[in-house]
């Protein structure tokens, strides 16, 4: 495992450590939070804008069943286009926000995230079209993606080498807990459906205020404190470019590439489980399937991503990525090609999904940090993992064209999409067993 350059976790007092930790976990947590709403608000939202629009009885429809296809088609392309929007925002923030962050500050650049994601979030409320809502989920994105490179380099930064493999679980599994807590929240406080939606957006403008004690409170991070001044600080004035250089350039490429799959594997594949449980527990009359699948997977998620760390530590880096892939495209696949929502094993399958799907996410928060030194290793955070939003994007946006192709069918969209964790398979073969090597 390497850091290459000179760190001073020791600058910080433990209760220093503890608050720079609870605040980098709390602040994705709250990103969390505006994922889930993303995917549990969406289909809401979209059936209440359908249903003001002057064709939404489209005179073409000439019996229920094709209206309702006519429906879930214009509903699947629309949340396609949300889940991109916020996706592409990831990717924009994470970049801008992320370089802000080797600039002027972990803590500052976290703190400004924070504030970027809830409130747009809240502005949501306001929104009236398709078109309003997919320019929210952007906005909201950017801050999104900023939080994430922020939050993993201030933290990893705040604690010894020997303790980053739980700081990394710590942070990988916030952004679940955030998911799960907006997924018991719809489903045991108030259901999300196309007239509450928009309270739901209030919710997530509610983490404004830790935003703004973060950027006045939170201590900064002491390695970039103790680089500010020295020659290597001139890096972070074009860190972008110095990614590119050919010592980090073979590092870059492999870790876009890594970050991309498990990203597309969760929101190109798995994630249209939960409108698929929307569309079926509409017929099933279990107006709340949608939620609980949401906080299944979740609970799987929260499991899997807070250990992600833990396993590569202990089994490596490579072996570990290779076997969740794995085991994450035999469980899609299974689940969309054997599986409907409500049957007795579904909910069983839906937390084994959430488990195969996103040891990454504690695994990638270990793994990306040790490919960069100081100097440019929140951007380089930022770029790798927010890169890998963008191929998301366009994974997301093939898939919603799938949906009008195949009228509607989750599942086959599901299925086809779950491929992707192949690729994953194949890349990590060409990773380094444990980060750069030392400079």
């Amino acid at each position: 495992m390497n850091v290459a350059d000179v760190e001073h976790p020791a600058a910080l007092s433990t209760a220093q450590r503890r608050t720079v930790l609870a605040a980098a976990f709390l602040c994705w947590l709250c990103a969390g939070l505006q994922m889930g709403l993303t995917q549990l608000t969406s289909r809401p939202a979209l059936l209440s804008m359908y249903a003001s629009m002057e064709d939404a009885s489209l005179s073409d429809a000439s019996n229920a069943e094709a209206a309702r296809k006519a429906r879930e088609a214009f509903v699947g392309h629309w949340f396609a286009r949300h889940l991109c929007a916020l996706q592409l925002g990831a990717a924009v923030g994470g970049v801008l926000l992320g370089r802000r962050a080797d600039r002027h500050g972990r803590a500052h650049a976290l703190g400004i995230s924070v504030l970027c994601y809830s409130v747009f979030t809240g502005l949501g409320y306001f929104a009236r079209t398709p078109y309003e809502l997919t320019a929210v989920r952007f906005l909201c994105g950017l801050g999104i993606g900023g939080a994430w490179p922020a939050a993993v380099a201030l933290a990893g930064e705040a604690w010894p080498g020997a303790a980053k493999p739980t700081v990394a679980g710590i942070i990988g599994m916030a952004a679940n807990v955030g998911i799960l807590a907006v997924g018991q929240i719809a489903s045991r406080l108030m259901s999300i459906t196309a007239d509450t939606w928009r309270d739901a957006m209030l919710v997530g403008a509610l983490p404004a205020l830790l935003g703004v004690l973060v950027v006045l409170r939170l201590p900064e991070s002491p390695s970039w404190l103790a680089l500010r001044g020295k020659p290597e600080a001139a890096k972070s004035a074009a860190p972008i470019r110095e990614l590119f250089q050919p010592a980090l350039l073979r590092y870059t490429l492999i870790g876009i590439g890594l970050a991309t799959v498990p990203l597309l594997g969760a929101w190109g594949s798995s994630k249209w489980m939960f409108p698929w449980a929307d569309a079926a527990g509409q017929k099933l009359g279990q107006v709340d399937l949608q939620a609980r699948t949401q906080s299944t997977w979740a609970y799987g998620a929260v499991l899997a991503s807070a250990t992600g760390g833990m396993l590569a530590d202990m089994f490596g880096r490579r072996a570990t990525y290779f076997a969740f892939s794995l085991l994450a495209l035999v469980t899609n696949l299974f689940v969309y090609g054997w599986i409907q929502p409500g049957d007795t094993w579904f909910m069983p399958l839906v937390f084994l999904v959430g488990v195969t799907g996103t040891v990454f996410f504690g695994w990638l928060p270990l793994y990306l940090p040790e490919l960069y030194p100081t100097a440019v290793r929140a951007t380089g955070i930022g770029l790798t993992y927010n890169s890998g939003r963008i191929a998301t994007t366009f994974g997301i946006l093939i898939a919603g064209s799938l949906m009008s192709t195949f009228h509607g069918d989750y599942a086959r969209v599901g299925m086809i999409t779950s491929w992707v964790y192949l690729l994953g398979m194949i890349i990590i073969l060409f990773a380094p067993p444990g980060g750069a090597k030392k400079n």
